[in-house]
């Protein structure tokens, strides 16, 4: 039998160590991602106009996004109130803009980047506010919107990893069925896997016939700057 090397040995601990932390610490930033601080912080230090994820264009390539909506809402399509959950410094409410829909309302719990995005965009007619997922049940009015649409924002609650993401998550959609209009339609783009949505949040909706699941899909994109490739889950739900 063949013994390792005091040397492999050693060069084995420092890596498992290495992986053991990098673990720890890439496990601790995702706990950020819910933490207005955090995204403060990030926002007033970093500027740049970039999409988390992948843009208007893959989404609308690999799931028809701008078909799906014109399916649902044949007459007076462009007209539809849309809020996007999240927007941070993405460009997808101007990419929807550009796609023809002007009822644009889009939301942050950042004041930094919610105040850079309206001045990047000061001469279109998109409503950028400053609004958390839990207060929407109080900044909107009941049935203030047609469709929403949210990428990578409920990402900040689903990556927390503690025991309480579950309410969370349940709290955060009592409040899109709030501000949704009836019938009205949620649009969602998320790293994490059906699996872990139909467990965690959507079979207890549709147990509560609050919202039916319509649709799920998954594709793959590379992350913006590091060409990092990863899963992107689509869910397609309906206010019942």
């Amino acid at each position: 039998m063949a013994f390792l090397s005091g040397q492999t040995i050693i060069i084995i601990i420092i890596t498992a160590c290495i992986l053991y932390y990098l673990h720890q610490f890439l496990r601790k930033k995702s706990h950020e991602y819910s933490s207005k601080s955090y995204w403060e912080g990030r926002y007033g230090l970093f500027s740049k106009r970039m999409d988390w994820y992948t843009n208007y264009a893959q989404l609308n390539r690999d799931f028809n996004i701008d078909d799906l909506i014109k399916k649902k809402y044949p007459s007076n399509t462009y007209k539809k109130r849309i809020l996007e959950m999240g927007c941070g410094n993405s460009t997808l409410s101007y990419d929807l803009y550009n796609s023809g829909f002007k009822n644009i309302t889009a939301i942050d719990f950042s004041t930094n980047i919610i105040n850079k995005m309206r001045e990047y965009y000061k001469n279109i007619t998109i409503d950028f506010k400053v609004c958390d997922f839990f207060s929407m049940n109080i900044f909107f009015e009941e049935n203030s919107f047609d469709i929403i649409i949210e990428k990578a924002g409920l990402d900040s609650i689903a990556t927390k990893g503690t025991d309480d993401v579950p309410e969370l998550l349940y709290k955060i959609f009592k409040n899109i069925y709030f501000v949704l209009s009836n019938g009205g339609i949620l649009l969602s783009f998320s790293s994490k896997n059906t699996d872990f949505w139909r467990k965690n949040i959507y079979n207890r909706l549709e147990k509560e016939k609050l919202f039916e699941v319509i649709e799920t899909k998954k594709t793959v994109f590379k992350t913006e700057g590091k060409n990092i490739l990863m899963n992107l889950y689509f869910s397609y739900l309906k206010k019942i």
